[in-house]
């Protein structure tokens, strides 16, 4: 188990990190704003399947049973920057609903579309791979592997409660001029902001 004072510690660095403006809640809040706070929810569902996906690895690495291949990790992060620019161009030369003025975008671009943003961020991927080894300790009766694991899915837990709370706030303010005939400008140049954005910090 874990002691008290670590976990406490733990807690509080993560839920400092995960409520710092970025990506995720910029995404959240848009998707919110054009569509509805659903949309803002699925948007945490997707980064909540990424994060569990970078919570494996992460485990993986620390425990020693995978390497990390910094030539593989660019090209994947690559490719899911193109992704989001392709479908920020896809989205920006589609036409709103006339009757409602919002963007209709399925469920599953919504979901896939956060879990690449956040698999192509580096600073996500740091935070994973650098912050949980700091919380991994030889003094439990717990293995590596485990300990990771559970500090991956306790981040997941957070982040997850954070941006559905972000989505259901955000749902509550007044930003009508994010809803019009112009919504998918709206969320073509987000998608297109943030697939560039990423590209940005994985090459400078």
């Amino acid at each position: 188990m874990f002691s008290p004072e670590l976990l406490i510690s733990y807690v509080t660095a993560v839920s400092i990190l995960v409520i710092m403006p970025g990506v995720d809640s910029l995404l959240t809040v848009t998707m919110t704003k054009t569509i509805n706070w659903r949309a803002g929810v699925l948007v945490a569902i997707g980064n909540g399947i990424s994060g569990v996906t970078l919570t494996i690895i992460s485990a993986l690495l620390i425990a020693g049973f995978l390497s990390l291949n910094e030539t593989l990790n660019t090209l994947i992060q690559t490719l899911s920057s193109l992704y989001l620019l392709r479908m920020g161009w896809q989205i920006f030369h589609t036409e709103p609903s006339v009757e409602e003025g919002e963007c209709k975008i399925q469920n599953s671009k919504i979901i896939t579309t956060a879990l690449v943003s956040n698999l192509s961020n580096p600073k996500a991927i740091t935070f994973f791979l650098l912050l949980i080894p700091q919380f991994v300790t030889a003094t439990t009766s717990i293995d590596k592997l485990q300990q990771s694991l559970t500090l991956g899915f306790i981040l997941n837990a957070i982040g997850f409660i954070y941006l559905t709370s972000l989505a259901l706030l955000a749902s509550k303010l007044k930003m009508s001029f994010m809803k019009g005939r112009h919504t998918n400008h709206v969320i073509g140049i987000l998608f297109a902001f943030i697939a560039l954005y990423m590209l940005y910090l994985r090459f400078s």
